[in-house]
Formats: structure tokens, C-alpha cells, sequence
């Protein structure tokens, strides 16, 4: 009989994941506010970072205990992404209660239900609006959703009749698998691309966008499949690919833009995918420069809130509209920026981390961080 574990061995917390989630955050919202074409892209950064986190996690407790407990991990990945969702989604059907009328709520209310099953991605698909709706950014949570669900299961199915102590065995088979789901996810997404109709299609749904998150997650298995630390030159290679990755992935998302046919004729499953995932092993493994850059405090503490960022931004932008607030231009965005960050900052410290730690809300409580309590969006994610 194997033993039972209450909750499986964290990785160590990586402070400049966080600074990457405020550069994946900051894209997206610079895409919906209309200064950065190309900032969707933070997206793929986001997904990559999940598909790595979550797979190490799995990973690691199998390594520890040889079975992966579903109900615990699913019972936490509720506690860390369904509080803040369900607030954002109350709040702003409030909001709009308040700034609209009763018929309003009712037209958004399907979505918003949509999006706490996490099928928003899919309900779009069938409910194709002419206009911007207020919880259409849902769509890559509801993706990370569907993956918390399916992947463990698949995991422990690759992982069936594999010792505990065999890691090298178990993090090939889920690398493989991985693989073979990134490579089926890209044939989709150029299979499916056939002009401006079906960009949609490719763009929300999930056999078609699910490359980076099991990319993510194949990096996951290479790593765990060494029995020795990285060498210092494998270091430094995945500190300056990182970088230069890192850079050219910003200028590509000033100058790119989302229906550019070449993006999904190879161009996201390919290029961008892949870069996004080296990207996050340049700042998780190389110990170098960009994880320094990456972990300096501003960034981490826009990190550390990137999915209430990402939550809230969108109705932010999409209610508090220049008519409403009596402004305009650069005043009008710094408004919008500092009303998002007072909302996620007040859903981490009142909402999100009380329910994660089981504790009253107003009670000061030892810090206490790990990979299972890193934003989904890792998260995170857009339009």
C-alpha cells in the first residue's frame, strides 16, 4: 500500500516567475487597452508557465509517494482560482446592475456562468458576439481549467505501474506524451486555419491553443528526468536563449497582430510556443541575469497579483469607459490601471490567500509560498 500525503512537495518558490507573470500580465493588458497589437502573446507566456509548474507538482508527488491524490489537487487549484473568479463575476454583474439595467445583466448572465464552469472558451464558439463582452477574457482561464482537469488524469494513467523511484522513467513518459499532445495541438491549429473565418476557431479553442501548456509541461519532464543538477554551462545557455527570446518576444508583440494568417500557419505553434517555453526555462533554470531582472520587486509584486490583474482588468477597461469616468488619454488609462491594481490587490489579500490558507482574512499569517499557489493566467491570459 502506498502511503498517503496530505499535499505533495512544492518546488521551492522562483521569484522570477513572478517578474515573468508581471511581463505576461503587462502585455495583455497593453493589448486591451489598445497600445501593444501583438501583447495577446503574454498569453503563451502565461500557458507555458502553467503547463511547466503544474507537471513538476505531479511529478514530484509521485517521486514522493507514488500515487498523484486527484481530489487534493483539484480541491486546491478550486481554492487558488474559483474565489477571485467568482468575486470578479459577482462584482461586475453588480456594477452592471448598477450602471445599466436588470435586461443587461440577463444578456451577460449565460457568459458569466459560462465562464465559472470554465467553458467560456467553448461557449464563445457557439455564441459568437459581434462586440467585446465583458468576461470574454475568460476564455484562457476556462483552457487552464479544462487542463487542471484532464492532465493529472492522464498523468497517472501515463504513470500507471511506475515505481516511485523510478522519476527518469515516469518524467519520459509524461515528456513523450507531451510532446505528442504539443505536436497534435499545432497540426490542429494549421489544419483548422483557413482565413479570416476561422480564426476563432484556432484562437479559443482548446485542441488548437493547448501547445505552449503541454510544451510547459514537456520542459517539466526534461528537467525532472536528470538525477543531477543542471551543469553551469546548461545555466548559462538557458540564462542568455532566455534573454534574447525574452527580448525578441516583446518586439514581436509591438509589431505583430492577432489576425496575421501567419501566426496560425505555423507561426504560434511553431515559433512563438516554443520561444515562450525556453523563455520560462531561461528565468526557472539559468540563475543568471534574467532571473535577476526578473525578480526584482516591482515585478514580483505585480506577479504576485497578475491573476487578479488579469481578472479584473477587462471589465475595468470595459466599464470604466472614458464617457463614464470623464476622461480621456493617458489620464484616462492611469484611472483604469490604478482602479485594476486596488481590485486585485484587494482580492489577494482579503480573498485569495485567506482561502488558500484557512485563515480570517484580517489575521496576519506567516507567509507561505509555493509553486501549487502560483497564478493560473498561469493564467492569466486574453482576448
Amino acid at each position: 500500500m502506498h502511503p498517503t500525503v496530505d499535499r505533495p512537495r512544492l518546488l521551492a518558490p522562483i521569484p522570477a516567475l513572478d517578474g515573468l507573470r508581471a511581463v505576461a500580465v503587462a502585455l495583455v493588458v497593453a493589448f486591451h487597452a489598445g497600445h501593444l497589437s501583438g501583447g495577446f502573446l503574454g498569453v503563451d507566456l502565461f500557458f507555458a508557465l502553467s503547463g511547466f509548474l503544474i507537471t513538476t507538482l505531479l511529478l514530484d508527488e509521485h517521486a514522493a509517494s507514488g500515487r498523484i491524490a486527484l481530489g487534493a489537487f483539484w480541491a486546491r487549484r478550486a481554492r487558488r482560482l474559483l474565489p477571485a473568479l467568482v468575486l470578479v463575476l459577482v462584482g461586475t454583474l453588480v456594477a452592471i446592475a448598477i450602471l445599466f439595467d436588470a435586461e443587461s445583466v440577463s444578456a451577460n448572465r449565460n457568459e458569466a456562468i459560462a465562464s465559472a464552469l470554465s467553458v467560456s472558451n467553448w461557449y464563445q464558439l457557439a455564441h459568437p458576439a459581434p462586440y467585446l463582452t465583458v468576461f470574454q477574457h475568460t476564455w484562457s482561464l476556462a483552457i487552464e481549467a479544462q487542463f487542471y482537469l484532464v492532465w493529472p488524469v492522464v498523468t497517472i494513467l501515463v504513470l500507471k505501474g511506475v515505481g516511485a523511484t523510478d522519476r527518469t522513467t515516469a518524467a519520459t513518459r509524461v515528456l513523450a506524451v507531451s510532446l505528442l499532445g504539443a505536436a497534435a495541438s499545432a497540426i490542429a491549429m494549421v489544419a483548422q486555419y483557413h482565413g479570416p473565418d476561422s480564426l476563432a476557431r484556432v484562437y479559443f479553442g482548446t485542441d488548437t491553443r493547448i501547445g505552449p501548456i503541454l510544451l510547459g509541461a514537456a520542459l517539466a519532464a526534461l528537467v525532472g528526468r536528470r538525477q543531477a543538477p543542471l551543469t553551469a554551462m546548461t545555466r548559462r545557455v538557458c540564462d542568455g536563449s532566455g534573454i534574447v527570446l525574452l527580448v525578441c518576444f516583446v518586439l514581436i508583440a509591438t509589431v505583430t497582430e492577432r489576425p496575421n494568417a501567419q501566426l496560425y500557419e505555423g507561426g504560434l505553434p511553431l515559433v512563438l510556443g516554443p520561444a515562450a517555453v525556453l523563455i520560462v526555462a531561461g528565468a526557472a533554470l539559468g540563475g543568471g541575469w534574467l532571473a535577476r531582472v526578473l525578480a526584482l520587486a516591482p515585478l514580483r509584486a505585480i506577479g504576485l497579483v497578475s491573476y487578479g490583474i488579469y481578472l479584473w482588468h477587462w471589465p475595468v477597461l470595459y466599464l470604466a469607459s472614458g464617457t463614464r469616468m470623464h476622461l480621456d488619454g493617458a489620464l484616462l488609462l492611469g484611472a483604469q490601471l490604478m482602479l485594476t491594481l486596488a481590485l486585485a490587490a484587494g482580492s489577494y489579500r482579503f480573498v485569495e490567500l485567506p482561502i488558500r490558507q484557512r485563515r480570517i482574512p484580517f489575521r496576519r499569517a506567516a507567509p507561505h509560498r509555493g509553486a501549487d499557489d502560483a497564478p493560473s493566467i498561469d493564467t492569466t491570459a486574453s482576448t
